[in-house]
């Protein structure tokens, strides 16, 4: 069964496949099943509609190439207002926006919503690192040596889904 996990980003967008014959008991034996990870970058100097065409087309590419029984999408959960603060607003626009161009390009059937993740990132990454170690695999990591944030965050989704038993 291959799931294919995504964090929606405007700037980044998480990506992250994994491919199991059986459920995941543990966060090691979903971390043992992840097969590719990265992140979908666009320049914040594009055009608007340049990026959401970008986001949209790698997410078609991604799902042509690993046809996954299941697509994992992390959707914000919104309650209340911004009041004045109008660039946290553009910002949530912005993610919904992308968040848009990827569901246009998923089959309806196959996609999970999932509500955004409440374990802090510091928590999520300590804890993929160790399970990433035992079960002998590499975390993506960025061209300076840091960590892809937005591709552990999707692995993270990956793996919450997979342990949560949604997608058969």
């Amino acid at each position: 069964m291959i799931l294919l996990a995504i964090d929606p980003g405007f700037d980044a967008t998480g990506w992250a496949v994994f491919d199991l014959a059986a459920p995941p008991r543990t966060l090691q034996d979903a971390v043992s099943g992840l097969k590719e990870a990265g992140e979908i970058i666009t320049r914040p100097a594009d055009p608007d509609a340049l990026r959401l065409s970008q986001i949209g087309g790698q997410v078609h590419f991604l799902l042509t190439m690993w046809n996954p029984a299941g697509i994992a999408v992390e959707v914000p959960s919104y309650s209340g207002t911004y009041g004045r603060n109008t660039a946290s607003r553009a910002s949530l626009n912005k993610l919904f926006m992308a968040i848009g161009a990827i569901l246009s390009r998923a089959p309806g059937e196959r996609v999970l919503t999932v509500p955004a993740l409440t374990t802090p990132k510091e928590t999520r990454h300590e804890l993929l690192e160790n399970a990433a170690r035992m079960a002998g695999k590499v975390l993506p990591i960025g061209p300076r040596g840091g960590k892809r944030e937005d591709a552990w965050d999707a692995i993270w989704l990956g793996c919450q889904v997979l342990l949560e038993g949604r997608v058969k």
